[in-house]
């Protein structure tokens, strides 16, 4: 029974429970100050009408995984920057999106951000990709000062009540869902990328 009992934890731990930021130690040194001052969680999360849109049921893969797989329609949604622009899916109709979800509190998520940023310049000048960064449960001041910070230049959306979150039944944070210019997810990850090339691998799919 206790073995069961750790188990549990640790998977719990392994899918985007609270943990403790660690940051790497450049280009801020203080950076974990400031996004504590900054970085106000919601504790109690409400579903917002018009947040997000379902466009098609989440589909249970062979091995139990719920959640939206490859081949499905990725649903809509709208979300906010933290300059408060609105941004929508479905605007990127005609373009390849890599969808990914964070946390400024997980570890790997700011593990992997470089590789992100990487893939995102790589990408840029010949406009075949779209970035799009979805937060979860942090304030706009803080996921934009930790954005500016390191330096990153790809768009950061505000998911502060986790709406898309669940929309998506992402269970682990990172997670990332690769949709192709026809707005089909491509290629589902769960957990962090190891590195830029295993993403632009990953790309291959689109």
């Amino acid at each position: 029974m206790q073995i069961g009992t750790l188990c549990i934890g640790v998977i719990l731990l392994s899918c985007g429970a609270p943990s403790p930021a660690v940051y790497p130690s450049s280009p801020s040194d203080n950076l974990t100050a400031v996004i504590s001052a900054t970085d106000n969680r919601t504790t109690a999360p409400h579903v917002s009408d018009n947040s997000a849109v379902r466009l098609s049921p989440p589909s249970i893969a062979a091995s139990g995984q719920i959640g939206f797989q490859i081949g499905d329609t990725a649903p809509d949604f709208t979300l906010k920057t933290p300059d408060g622009r609105d941004i929508k899916l479905s605007d990127y109709i005609g373009k390849n999106v890599l969808l990914h979800f964070w946390d400024i509190g997980c570890p790997k998520c700011v593990e992997e951000m470089p590789h992100i940023q990487k893939v995102w310049e790589a990408h840029r000048a010949a406009d075949d990709l779209v970035v799009l960064a979805v937060n979860l449960g942090g304030s706009a001041e803080g996921v934009e000062t930790f954005m500016k910070s390191y330096g990153y230049t790809f768009p950061a959306l505000l998911d502060s009540d986790r709406v898309v979150n669940r929309l998506y039944d992402e269970p682990c944070c990172p997670g990332t869902y690769l949709i192709d210019a026809k707005g089909i997810i491509k290629s589902v990850k769960t957990g962090a990328f190891k590195d830029t090339a295993e993403i632009e691998e990953a790309l291959k799919s689109l």
